[in-house]
């Protein structure tokens, strides 16, 4: 499985939560804003975690690259020709981004840990986040006046609760949220999907205290609150991370992730039909040997991408995974591994126009201990890999 799902609730123990009123205005932020790190702070190992695409000639990639033995946060934008290193702001350090989302060339949001990061058009500003220690895994943005950023606050290591913020064009606040996993549990949400500003779904995992099996969560704003939506887990599953989400309209999203089954791996996909979510089939070129989603974009009602890997033997590598829908089932599409059977080639987040252009961006290896952004894009020729700005 990708590092996503290995690195579950390494978060050391947090300060309580602020409360729910608690919010941070733009104009502080713009207000105290910090420099920007020059791009030669980061250096090999990197990694994208995500990916927002608006046309041939703009789209970002986020992740992390290493200073010394510490991440820091790594930007970087497709302008048509190349893709080129953006500074981040500082300080960095110790932040890995999880998330991106572009509404416009002018206006963006980057997420990680509990960083929240805003692009005017001529830079990106760090925002002061408005709930201590929080670590945000994915964000959504609708509008200049509408946005969406969930993920997790550690008590412990065993006690993990759901966050949500929002974002109304002044204030990042903290929305209430179901918490399945209660006061003493585990509940976790690492993806968002918005369709309108009275459709948005989040997606997860959680487990009570004591419990055995880890389920699948899926939560929807329905405009007015948060309300957990029954989702079910394949059988068998003693623990089904979803890792993301995306939704063409309010009867129409996916949801994609992986399920533990005994000792094996196997992908899962769900579909929102509008009344209920259901386990769709899916290829699992890994077999027994392991097979995870960690990325899904809904195109139209009669396209939709998936990402991930699969495990190609114990003593080899994985490689990366691309999945499409055509309306009826899921095919399994030729993907690029530049690392080769013997490293990890991983996909970890993909993105898609309604014209059909496609980035998919994740990690490759050529040796066990140095990883490499990875970015592809999909033209009528098929996946491509392309050249990522080469990490100082």
């Amino acid at each position: 499985m990708t590092k996503r799902w290995k690195a579950v609730l390494l978060v050391a123990a947090a300060a309580a939560a602020l409360p729910v009123s608690t919010a941070v205005g733009f104009g502080t932020a713009l207000a105290g804003q910090h420099p920007s790190a020059a791009a030669s702070t980061c250096i090999a190992p990197a990694d994208f975690t995500a990916v927002s695409v608006l046309t041939t000639s703009d789209a970002w990639a986020v992740g992390n690259c290493w200073t010394g033995s510490v991440p820091r946060g790594l930007i970087e934008k497709w302008n048509g020709r190349r893709w080129g290193i953006v500074p981040a702001p500082s300080p960095g350090v110790g932040v890995v981004l999880e998330g991106v989302s572009a509404v416009s060339a002018s206006y963006a949001w980057a997420v990680g840990g509990s960083a929240i990061e805003h692009w005017n058009g001529k830079k990106w500003a760090r925002f002061p986040e408005p709930v201590a220690n929080v670590s945000l895994q994915a964000v959504s943005a609708l509008s200049v006046s509408d946005a969406w950023a969930v993920g997790y606050l550690a008590e412990s290591t065993s006690v993990v609760h759901t966050v949500i913020l929002h974002w109304n064009g002044k204030h990042w606040r903290r929305v209430a949220s179901p918490d399945p996993g209660g006061p003493s549990g585990v509940g976790q949400l690492d993806g968002v999907g918005a369709s309108s500003a009275g459709s948005v779904w989040a997606v997860g995992y959680y487990s009570k205290p004591a419990a055995t099996v880890t389920d699948s969560l899926i939560v929807h704003w329905n405009g007015k609150a948060w309300k957990q939506v029954a989702s079910p887990d394949p059988a068998g599953s003693h623990f089904t991370p979803l890792a993301a989400v995306s939704a063409v309209s309010g009867s129409d999203a996916w949801a994609d992730g992986a399920a533990s089954v005994g000792s094996e791996t196997e992908s899962v996909i769900l579909q929102w039909n509008g009344k209920h979510w259901r386990l769709v089939a899916s290829p699992e070129p890994g077999g027994s040997r392991g097979t995870s989603l960690d990325g899904v974009v809904a195109v139209s009602k009669s396209a939709a991408w998936a990402v991930g890997s699969y495990d190609v033997g114990m003593l080899s590598g994985s490689l990366t995974l691309v999945e499409r829908w055509n309306g009826k089932n899921w095919r399994q599409v030729s993907s690029p591994s530049p690392g080769g059977q013997t490293s990890t080639n991983l996909l970890e987040a993909v993105a898609a126009t309604r014209t059909g252009l496609a980035w998919a961006v994740g990690c490759y290896t050529t040796n066990p201990s140095n990883c490499g952004t990875l970015a592809m894009r999909y033209t009528r020729s098929g996946w491509r890999h392309v050249a990522s700005a080469p990490v100082p």
